[in-house]
Formats: C-alpha cells, sequence, structure tokens
C-alpha cells in the first residue's frame, strides 16, 4: 500500500473511530425514571430524623403504565394516581436526590422536567446552592418555569385534579397561557440565571400558592441577588409589565364615582407601547415613563352611555388617572421597600448613559432616582352592544 493510501486511511479511522462516540452514554428509557417537577422546602420540625439537614426535595414522576391503562381496563388514571411524588433530605440539592436514587431501581432523568417550585421559606433565607445545583446539571433544561411558592412547595407537586393527567402539566399550562396573554411574566429558570450575571438586572419571579385542587398564581417575587427581599400582587405585577413595555397585563376595573363602586365600567388591555426618557444632569437620575394602552371594554355595569365620545373620554381618563396612581405606588415600593430595580431602569441608563453610568453605583442610586408615569389609554371597542 503506497504511503499516501496508509495515511488517507489512517485518517479516514480516525474520523470513524470519534464519530461513532455519540452514544457513548447511551442509556435505554426503560432504566431512567423522568422527573417532571421539583420542590425544595426546609426539613419540618416534626420530622426530627432530619431535622438537621438542609433541603427537603420532593419530586413528581409520572408512572407511564398507570396514565396508559392496561389492556383490560382500556384506558388510563390520572390525578394521584398517575404520578408518584416523593421526598428526601440532604444537606445539598445533589445530595438529597442521590438519596432519592437510592430508593428508585433506576436512575433519577432530568431533561423533562418543567417546574421547578421553591418555598418563599428558602428563597428569603437565599438561594445560592439550589441555584448552582440546577445549574451544573447539564440535563435541567433552562427553559422550564422558577416558581417561588407561599407555604410549602411540596404542596404544588401534591395538587391534583381533574382537568389533566399529570399534574404539573396544569401548572405548565396555567403559567404559558398565562404568558400568552400577556397576563404572567414569562420568566424561565434561564432568565434568571441571565438577571443574577448581570450588573444592571435584579432577579425576580412568579410567585403561587397551592389551594386544595388547585394552584393559583400570586404575582412575582423580587430578589436582591441570590435572596428574596419580597412581592408584587398582581395588580402590581400587571402594572410593572406595562412600565417594562412587555405585556399589557390584566384587567382594569375603572371606578367612574368613588360613590358607585358597584358600577364600575371593566376594560382589557390588549396592546401596551412604553417609551421611556432619561435625563442624567448634574448626576442626578430623573425618568420619565410613557405608557399608551389600547384597551376594550369588557363590561359595563355604569348607568353610562358608550356611545357618546365624552363618556368614553371620561372612563379612559379616570382609566390613566387610576393607572398613573397604582404606577407611582408600585415605583414607591420597589424603590424604598425592596431597593429592588424591577423596572430594569439600571439596563437602559446603562445602554444609553454609559459613561454616567460607569460613574454610579446603581444599587444606591435606584432608591434617590427621582421617576415619573403618565398613561395614555385609547378605548378601541366598546362590544356588539353599547347599551343595555
Amino acid at each position: 500500500m503506497r504511503p499516501l493510501k496508509r495515511l488517507f486511511c489512517l485518517i479516514l479511522s480516525v474520523i470513524l473511530l470519534f464519530s461513532a462516540t455519540g452514544c457513548w452514554d447511551r442509556r435505554d428509557l426503560e432504566e431512567r425514571v423522568s422527573v417532571v417537577a421539583i420542590a425544595v422546602d426546609k426539613p419540618s420540625n416534626r420530622e426530627e430524623e432530619h431535622a438537621n439537614q438542609e433541603y427537603k426535595v420532593t419530586i413528581q414522576i409520572p408512572v407511564p403504565i398507570r396514565i396508559a391503562g392496561g389492556v383490560s381496563d382500556g384506558g388510563g388514571g390520572g390525578g394521584a394516581e398517575s404520578v408518584n411524588v416523593m421526598s428526601s433530605t440532604g444537606f445539598s440539592i445533589g445530595q438529597a436526590m442521590d438519596n432519592l436514587e437510592k430508593r428508585l431501581n433506576q436512575q433519577l432523568f432530568f431533561g423533562h422536567t418543567r417546574v421547578i417550585v421553591i418555598s418563599e421559606e428558602v428563597a428569603r433565607e437565599g438561594m445560592k446552592e439550589i441555584i448552582d445545583g440546577f445549574r451544573r446539571n447539564p440535563q435541567m433544561r433552562r427553559i422550564l418555569w422558577l416558581l417561588i411558592s407561599e407555604g410549602k412547595a411540596e404542596d404544588v407537586l401534591r395538587v391534583y385534579n381533574d382537568l389533566e393527567q399529570v399534574p404539573i402539566v396544569y401548572i405548565m399550562l396555567m403559567m404559558e397561557n398565562g404568558a400568552r396573554m400577556g397576563e404572567i411574566p414569562d420568566i424561565s429558570l434561564g432568565d434568571f440565571y441571565i438577571s443574577l450575571s448581570t450588573r444592571t438586572l435584579d432577579p425576580m419571579t412568579n410567585y403561587v400558592m397551592a389551594h386544595k385542587n388547585d394552584v393559583a398564581w400570586k404575582g412575582v417575587a423580587l430578589f436582591k441577588g441570590t435572596k428574596m427581599t419580597g412581592t408584587l400582587t398582581e395588580s402590581e405585577t400587571w402594572i410593572l409589565l406595562q412600565l417594562q413595555g412587555e405585556a399589557p397585563g390584566g384587567e382594569v376595573l375603572v371606578s367612574l364615582d368613588e360613590n358607585e363602586l358597584r358600577s364600575p365600567v371593566l376594560l382589557n388591555p390588549e396592546n401596551v407601547r412604553t417609551r421611556t426618557t432619561i435625563n442624567t444632569n448634574k448626576g442626578q437620575i430623573r425618568a420619565h415613563y410613557h405608557v399608551e394602552i389600547e384597551a376594550e371594554v369588557k363590561e359595563k355595569n355604569a348607568d353610562v352611555k358608550l356611545d357618546d365620545p365624552a363618556v368614553l373620554e371620561n372612563v379612559a381618563q379616570k382609566a390613566e388617572e387610576q393607572l398613573e396612581k397604582q404606577a407611582q405606588e408600585l415605583i414607591r415600593k420597589v424603590q424604598k421597600n425592596y431597593g429592588v430595580d424591577a423596572l430594569r431602569l439600571g439596563l437602559k441608563l446603562k445602554a444609553f448613559h454609559y459613561k454616567t453610568w460607569q460613574q454610579l453605583d446603581w444599587e444606591k442610586e435606584f432608591p434617590n432616582a427621582t421617576i415619573n408615569v403618565t398613561y395614555d389609554v385609547k378605548i378601541r371597542r366598546t362590544g356588539m352592544q353599547t347599551d343595555l
């Protein structure tokens, strides 16, 4: 064989050798159990044998045979019967997972995990170790939902209803539909990582609460670094979404008369456009948000005629006054109570006033910044019938 041909065969063999190593960690599906949801709590004092452990990790695992059903019974079940929920403790997330795996006949697989729930108790103490444990796991996808729960996180994983076969799918779809409608912030685990890694962003994520048969979205949880500092309610979160210019938020209940709270007009915001101007004269940061909203009348109980342009103008003006008041209260809350730049004003300051940004300690300057808001509400649709 000629030397050149021999060299060609050698190179081809090396290429084939490396291209054939793609399945070196191949493992059959039957040898894995997919974890679809994870909850992290502090061990309860009542669990005395685990009281000295740092974290209690609960996982939800679908049981395929119960979902698909056997041939004889003609179909699968749902709710509690379709999943296995189990818990273990450890000084770290990884150790708790290892302890869980010791009780299973298969290896845990996190590639299908869609929801991670952290209890408020754990979040307020700080989530540095938790986030690090998830971040280093190559199976954990960044597009999953990271939620903070009021009360125990494992209660969220133990909510069963008849709407979905796999309980966590109900929570996942609730969040996805809310985000699609512009009422729930679309914040994933990856977004949380990005905020933690950026000096101009303070992290936040969605805040939920488990009831007996359902889970309610309660707004967002705000963070300073990895430590939770406070929460915003549903209506405050909608205002925040509007100021960020990302989503129209939820419904606005407009009272035309302070003495007629029982007969309001309900507006549904459909489109939002926000312009932010920043003035940095003499080192003093002054920001102005101008929010333009297009809305439709979703319900009218007030005794007014919506086919009268003057009435529509009055409804829009009342909505503007109400939204501006709520926005100023929200700004005062995040500046004075939490000191968290949930508005992402620092990101715009860095982008458009970089020299000023370099000279500032934004964490200290943000609570002292002067921030004003004006709203411009346009009612585009009044419905098929303007009056009864």
